[in-house]
């Protein structure tokens, strides 16, 4: 008996994200496995075989075949993953798997079935409103729509990483709250976390390829160019600093789709000087642009719905004065002025002038930085997020 539970103590983790990428979701996955290793548990990591891991993560990886083209190759892994997690929960035995949510998760579902081993769902995002966002046809949102209703019925737990999440999902589709999770993200606070500016400027230019100026003032986000991250908003605030302000610029880092109309109203305002659209950049380098800025942000359309995100965690534990539009981060209350600055109106004319405070006042910046890297080390880090999963499958 001893035996067969020592057998049944692995688990199986499967995903659908390009890890060649070092991005949110890449860290997530590598930091949760990577931490359950550390605490004694064998990982078996099943991902795409058209995006290894830059880094690869300290489990064992299931590479699945697929092609990298884009409907075709998900498809084709989504329909392979059961066939290798049947093949390997024969031979492995594991106790559960646990799933990033995927569109077609009905093949899987029914191979942890047969292998005995209970499905825990994690659900980062909307992605009924992502559909809509890229402009998705009405019928294929309906078929998404269902297989997430199926899918939630069939997993045995399913895990939010906000409130926010799973108390629209609750609602959306009538779950039981008693299968239903709240495990926020992490963050690697070590990596993360405070710098001098002028040395943080350097490593840019040297690993980088960017010169900045320590001289100037930079105003930095990070993230996804979606409607809901208000970057629109961002660079047309731009224009009220930039022309008042000689020695303020701003650094926009990532992409998605409303990159291409930033881009435009960056030059129909000639600010492409002033406003630097540098892509999607590596996750080793993202430190060092938080720490060279003056100002973060991140606002949104919805602060309940979207509020908290992966990068607020990478602000504020760099030390960074934030300014957000959400009083509060995965349920910890956060104070302006102290921790974090408020702006309520989401406007171009409000978001400048929360910017020209901060740039103006070294003190409240300094204050801000100070108190939002104690709210992140008391609250957040892998290792919490990591055992709390743990406590959640070792309840199953």
């Amino acid at each position: 008996m001893r035996g067969k539970r020592k057998n049944r103590g692995g688990i199986f983790y499967a995903c659908y994200e390009d890890l060649t990428r070092e991005v949110a979701w890449t860290v997530h996955i590598r930091e949760v496995v990577d931490n359950w290793v550390k605490m004694g548990r064998s990982v078996t990591l099943f991902c795409p075989s058209t995006f290894p891991f830059r880094v690869p993560p300290e489990c064992r990886v299931v590479y699945v075949p697929t092609f990298n083209i884009r409907i075709v190759g998900e498809y084709l892994y989504l329909l392979l993953l059961p066939l290798y997690v049947l093949f390997y929960g024969m031979k492995l035995k594991p106790r559960v798997l646990y799933c990033r949510e995927m569109s077609l998760m009905f093949f899987l579902l029914v191979a942890c079935k047969v292998i005995g081993a209970p499905t825990i769902v994690e659900i980062n995002g909307f992605l009924i409103d992502d559909l809509k966002i890229i402009g998705t046809s009405s019928l294929k949102i309906r078929f998404f729509r269902l297989m997430q209703r199926i899918n939630f019925t069939l997993a045995k737990a399913l895990v939010f990483v906000s409130s926010e999440l799973k108390e629209r999902h609750v609602e959306m589709y009538a779950l039981d709250v008693g299968k239903t999770y709240m495990v926020p993200n992490g963050v690697d606070t070590d990596l993360f976390s405070p710098g001098e500016k002028g040395r943080a400027i350097e490593n840019i230019s040297r690993l980088g390829g960017i010169e900045l100026d320590p001289k100037r003032s930079y105003v930095t986000f990070v993230g996804s160019f979606y409607p809901h991250s208000s970057t629109t908003v961002i660079v047309k605030a731009s224009k009220y600093i930039v022309r008042k302000r000689g020695d303020v610029d701003f650094l926009m880092i990532g992409d998605g789709h409303d990159l291409n109309l930033c881009r435009k109203i960056v030059e129909e305002n000639r600010l492409s000087e002033r406003v630097l659209f540098l892509g999607v950049r590596p996750h080793s380098e993202i430190p060092d642009f938080l720490r060279a800025s003056s100002a973060l942000i991140f606002v949104t359309t919805d602060p309940k719905r979207w509020g908290n995100s992966m990068k607020t965690l990478e602000y504020m534990s760099s030390g960074g004065a934030v300014i957000r539009n959400y009083r509060t981060l995965f349920d910890v209350p956060l104070t302006h002025g102290e921790d974090f600055f408020f702006i309520e109106d989401v406007s171009p004319k409000k978001l400048a002038g929360a910017i020209i405070t901060l740039i103006d006042d070294h003190k409240l910046r300094e204050r801000i930085g100070g108190g939002a890297r104690r709210v992140i080390v008391e609250n957040f880090n892998w290792r919490r997020t990591a055992t709390r999963l743990l406590e959640i499958i070792d309840g199953l």
